[in-house]
């Protein structure tokens, strides 16, 4: 019984570990999921013009493309023009080809242990991209496939990372003109791509240019299941032909719709976009509103209504949200997918413009708020890696990290300390639930380092996604929330279409919030860095004037440094707190007079990647079972653990 009552309060202790964020006017943390639209700033009143994101385009698409349902193929052709924007001539390209990652189980996807796959699918029917043709107007039609490699580079057994010489160098500044034509095999749904039933998540579907870099080198690399994509910024115009009756969510909005004897044919434009996904559905209920002037499409299952109406509750108020804080969404068409039950390893992914969602379907009537915050998080998306374009194989924190903090941001503010969980007995935080997974991994990798370096799927979640997020939000805890709001707004803002990395968001960090702040961000980035403050004791001794002179030792053990706030009691009931900067390795405190009964360190909580809260605190004249409650402490980690999607 003991240690049940020791769960509880240490689980309370964590669903509480971070000081609440001030509520939007008129919030209340725990209304009823239908009441949220009250808890949301909107936007400005005046609507953008939504015509895209603008930026130079290095590549520009037109593609033409048939789904055939029944032999779950894509016959497709395109006209591409690749432009070198580097500052060297380009003496070959570099296409990816990801969809062959599903070719066999020895791909690289295939082959990687199971603690770096999102599913633990087995491969049923292959997939596959076969190139039959790719050629160049430059060099007279020329077949250039006919050179390509045969596979990615040092590995015979994976076609997903193919080199192509050209036969001339293209100058920087110059443009190639190619013609491709290909068939895209879907597997039996996998990992966010393939089909089942009815259902067609179209994704990494067509040969894709890798992104030549300013200095002339490609950001080119085979699919590894934990990593994800880097491309450049182009304009896409994609014309889908799709059985008669089934609905499509596509990147971009569409511009023309016709039909024939039982097909429709549909063409999709996206301006400013570095890649081009979509969903092909026959039994999917399809849902139209307008949020703030963008047209928003849902497919969803049938026979799930409420997690529809989460859904389009959250987007209803999250892209506002976003909106306000990271800037304008560019583009007039937001498209959400939310998988069927048996379609469900589709969900959990973004692309320009299309994000697919889902969670289990028990989520809403257990009181875990899931629905909403896999379409948080995949909303966010959309100003972290959608406008920015970090290259995520890089640098997966830049992406997921700051799309993570965005997600908590809202969804804090939205349902407050029962963000992720709420019963009536119980409420825990998304603060809570990052940080858990943020501490128990904290030392065990950086968190800066590319995505197929991880250990674990499991790893890169809780340092990429979770730490970074947590790391975030201490920074705005201790060096002021409206300083960090600047940093990220400034970030986002300022990084469109320019594919940032981690400097940018330092830079940004140090401009705002100062430079002890981006020391700790780049220690904790880079370095593992980490911290644990404590009240190491409270000592009393006879002074030689008379009196007793009471001493508080503070410690930090850690390479991280915060100013932190301590709290002493004496034995009037008084308080008063005195700041310490956090350098050194300890700080005392000396009280003449009246005794100091107790003492906290950071007693809000503000430093919330502290490894252990259940030291910050100790008293003079009474004990308490902290050992039983630390064990207690750790057994609500695991359960905090298992709450995450």
């Amino acid at each position: 019984m003991f240690g049940f009552v020791c769960l509880m309060v240490a689980t309370l202790l964590l669903a509480r570990a971070a000081p609440p964020t001030a509520p939007l006017a008129g919030a209340a943390p725990n209304r009823r999921p239908d009441a949220a639209a009250e808890l949301v700033r909107r936007a400005p009143t005046h609507e953008p013009t939504r015509t895209g994101l603008v930026v130079p385009p290095v590549l520009s698409y037109d593609i033409t493309a048939r789904l055939d349902e029944r032999r779950h193929v894509v016959d497709a052709r395109a006209g591409v023009q690749w432009t070198n924007a580097s500052s060297l001539p380009a003496r070959e390209l570099w296409i990816h080809l990801y969809l062959n990652a599903f070719a066999n189980a020895r791909t690289l996807f295939m082959r990687a242990p199971a603690s770096s796959r999102r599913t633990a699918a087995e491969l049923v029917e292959a997939g596959g991209i076969t190139v039959y043709r790719l050629s160049a107007r430059e060099f007279a039609g020329r077949d250039l496939w006919r050179d390509a490699a045969r596979h990615s580079p040092g590995d015979p057994a994976d076609r997903t990372d193919i080199r192509v010489p050209l036969p001339e160098a293209v100058a920087p500044g110059h443009s190639l003109h190619l013609d491709i034509e290909w068939a895209a095999r879907l597997p039996r749904l996998v990992e966010r791509t393939g089909y089942v039933g009815d259902f067609f998540a179209v994704a990494q579907w067509f040969p894709k240019i890798a992104r030549l870099k300013p200095d002339g080198t490609w950001a080119h690399f085979a699919f590894h299941p934990l990593s994800e994509f880097s491309a450049d910024f182009g304009n896409y115009t994609v014309t889908v032909d799709i059985p008669a009756g089934f609905s499509l969510a596509a990147t971009g909005h569409p511009t023309r719709t016709r039909t024939r004897p039982g097909r429709r044919i549909v063409t999709s434009q996206a301006r400013g976009v570095h890649d081009f996904a979509w969903v092909a559905w026959g039994s999917a209920i399809a849902t139209e509103t307008h949020v703030a002037g963008v047209r928003v499409d849902v497919l969803s299952p049938r026979g799930h209504p409420l997690e529809l109406e989460q859904t389009l509750a959250t987007v209803r108020r999250a892209l506002p949200f976003y909106e306000q804080h990271f800037g304008i969404y560019p583009y007039p068409a937001l498209h959400v997918v939310i998988p069927p039950d048996d379609g469900r390893a589709a969900g959990g992914m973004e692309y320009p413009t299309l994000i697919l969602t889902g969670g289990p379907w028990y989520a809403p009537y257990v009181g875990l708020r899931s629905v909403q915050t896999v379409t948080a998080h995949e909303l966010a998306h959309q100003w972290f890696y959608g406008l920015a374009a970090n290259d995520e194989n890089a640098w997966p924190f830049l992406d997921e990290g700051l799309a993570s903090y965005a997600e908590s941001e809202w969804m804090q503010r939205a349902w407050g300390n029962g963000s992720t969980l709420h019963l009536p007995w119980i409420d825990v935080s998304t603060v809570a639930k990052f940080r858990t997974a943020a501490v128990e991994y904290g030392r065990d990798e950086p968190i800066a380092q590319p995505a197929d370096q991880f250990d674990s799927l499991k790893h890169l979640g809780a340092l990429a996604y979770w730490r970074t997020s947590t790391l975030l939000r201490t920074l705005g805890n201790v060096y002021g929330r409206a300083h960090l709001e600047q940093a990220l707004g400034s970030y986002a803002r300022e990084q469109r279409g320019r594919h940032p990395n981690p400097e940018a968001l330092i830079g940004n960090i140090r401009q705002h919030l100062g430079n002890p702040a981006a020391s700790n961000l780049r220690k904790a980035l880079f370095e593992r860095g980490w911290v644990d403050y404590s009240i190491d004791r409270i000592a009393k001794s006879d002074s030689e004037h008379g009196g007793t002179t009471h001493r508080v030792v503070v410690r930090r053990r850690g390479t991280l440094t915060f100013p932190v706030p301590i709290r002493l009691t004496t034995s009037s009931g008084l308080r008063k707190v005195e700041l310490w900067d956090g350098l050194g390795t300890s700080h005392t405190v000396e009280s003449v007079g009246e005794p100091i009964v107790s003492a906290v360190v950071d007693p809000e909580h503000g430093v919330l990647l502290d490894e252990n809260l259940l030291n910050n605190a100790a008293v003079q004249e009474r004990r308490f079972p902290w050992r039983s409650l630390e064990c207690g402490l750790s057994l609500a980690e695991l359960v905090l653990l298992g709450l995450g999607p």
